[in-house]
Formats: structure tokens, C-alpha cells, sequence
């Protein structure tokens, strides 16, 4: 899935996998070191403080932040936030009370 996310202005790639999501947010020109993260539930939010450049097109300089509803609550201890070549990735793994399982029937 790509898109704007509710229409909310940033272009973004979540793709869902059996054991979480990855979320792709483009920062071009932002630092990762600029960049605050946190996650709660389902709900990952992106934030830029004043004085931190970003150089996307709608955007002024300054602070900013975005929030992300994803389908499903994840485990934000586990949560990973990597940068390269203006994109932002986040690893969100989903909460163990949500992932499918197998249950063997047992005879008797």
C-alpha cells in the first residue's frame, strides 16, 4: 500500500508482513538525528523540531510532525528506525496478542 494516509499531506509505503509492518516516510535533507520517533499501540508519530530543515515540497522549514494509524496494534518495544538516502524506515513488529497462530486439534 502507498499513499497520502488520510489525505494528511505525506506520501508514505506501509507494507504488512505475518510479523509486522514497515512503514517508508521520504525526509530528504532532514537528519536522522533531528528526528524524534514514538510508538504507541497503532499508532507510530514522526516529529521534526524547529529549526531542523526539511525539503519537501508543501512544507515549510521547521517543526513538523505526523501521525501513522496502522491496521493493527504493535509492540513499540520493539520498535527499529532506520535512515538512508532521505527515507525514513520504521520497523514496527505487531503485538503478540495480534499475530496468528496454529492450534493442533487433539484427538480423543
Amino acid at each position: 500500500m502507498a499513499g497520502s494516509f488520510g489525505g494528511r499531506g505525506v506520501t508514505a509505503n506501509l507494507f504488512e508482513t505475518p510479523e509486522g509492518f514497515i512503514l517508508q516516510i521520504p525526509m530528504p535533507g532532514v537528519k536522522p538525528e533531528d528526528v524524534e520517533i514514538t510508538a504507541q499501540q497503532d499508532t507510530p508519530k514522526t516529529y521534526v523540531p524547529e529549526g531542523a530543515t526539511a525539503h519537501w515540497h508543501g512544507f515549510q522549514s521547521g517543526q513538523f510532525q505526523q501521525s501513522f494509524t496502522l491496521p493493527a496494534p504493535i509492540n513499540a518495544e520493539r520498535a527499529e528506525a532506520s535512515a538512508s538516502d532521505g527515507v525514513l524506515t520504521l520497523s514496527l513488529p505487531k503485538a503478540e496478542h495480534t499475530k496468528a497462530r496454529t492450534v493442533k486439534v487433539m484427538a480423543k
